[in-house]
């Protein structure tokens, strides 16, 4: 109860670090030998304890090893059921299969992260004890992800243009230009992996919510399934286009606003206050993905309402 409003009771300041750690601000401020002083120090810290950890290895091993066979098997699925479909297609049964069970599972880590006692009680640095294998588990997903995204481009270009093969130059340059949103957005969540890693200021309460946004894209790939497989003229597709409007807007609107004001009550401060006081590469990227949210918010609510009132299918 109350995790999508403001809490009621001040947060409280406890140690959850063990040993006699000072406050994040004041050990954020200690030198890095060998590193850049303009890399922000969560990132510092993943650079020498992240990648030596057996932790980050072992899991980002497993999870690449168990999205390639899904993948494999989803593909063929799709090749039995829809032979007659395009290569393309195939491909995009699988990514978004793929892509709605990443989400169903983040979502459930992130709900099982925000109501954590510790990360509960103490919202910047109360620590989830499986938030590094979470971190590693959803960026290793998204590397895989952009692979494939750049797979089913690769696809879609071939056809559309007709030639059998491209330069690799210009092949990744028009991807990029093409799926740019998507890198930056996939990129964005070395920051999640980091302060996972951290053992300065963790924030796995705010990683948390985050998490918790992934719900939104369970209706999203939802809606794509119903398309292909049941039709755009069923109940059922109308019904999950207004539970993915709402469930974005719930978990990748509101929820940004939600975290501020959780900090701006931790900081005894106003919510412009708070978010103008947090690190500068926090707030930057948190300023990006909400404009990204915004954005597709916007291009749902076209959707729904050429569906609603045009008759649409779109």
């Amino acid at each position: 109860p109350g995790i999508l409003s403001p809490p009621r009771h001040g947060r409280r300041r406890t140690d959850a670090i063990a040993g006699d750690m000072k406050p994040c601000e004041a050990v954020a401020k200690k030198k890095k030998k060998g590193l850049s002083p303009l890399l922000p120090f969560p990132l510092q810290d993943f650079w020498e304890d992240a990648l030596v950890s057996p932790v980050f290895w072992t899991t980002g091993a497993l999870v690449s090893a168990l999205y390639i066979t899904l993948h494999r098997t989803a593909e063929g699925w799709a090749q039995r059921t829809k032979p007659e479909e395009t290569a393309l297609f195939h491909s995009q049964v699988a990514n978004k299969s793929l892509s709605a069970l990443h989400a169903s599972i983040l979502a459930i880590f992130g709900y099982m992260i925000v109501t954590d006692p510790v990360c509960n009680r103490d919202v910047l640095y109360g620590r989830f004890p499986h938030a590094e294998i979470v971190a590693t588990l959803t960026q290793t997903y998204m590397a895989w992800d952009l692979v494939m995204l750049f797979r089913s481009f690769r696809i879609t270009r071939r056809r559309e243009s007709g030639q059998e093969s491209d330069s690799p130059a210009g092949l990744g340059l028009a991807f990029v230009c093409s799926e740019w949103m998507w890198i930056l957005h996939h990129s964005m969540f070395l920051f999640f992996l980091a302060f996972a890693y951290s053992p300065l200021c963790p924030g796995h309460f705010f990683a948390g919510c985050f998490c918790l946004c992934e719900l939104g894209n369970v209706f999203v790939h939802s809606r794509w399934f119903l398309s292909a497989f049941v039709g755009k003229d069923s109940w059922i597709y109308m019904l999950n286009g207004g539970a993915m409007v709402f469930f974005w807007f719930w978990t990748r609107i509101w929820l940004f606003y939600f975290m501020v004001a959780t900090y701006a009550e931790y900081k005894h401060t106003s919510v412009p206050v708070a978010f103008f006081s947090l690190p500068f590469y926090c707030s930057t990227c948190t300023l990006v993905l909400f404009t990204m949210q915004v954005y597709w918010f916007g291009l749902m609510l076209q959707g729904w309402y050429r569906l609603l009132v045009c008759g649409q299918r779109t």
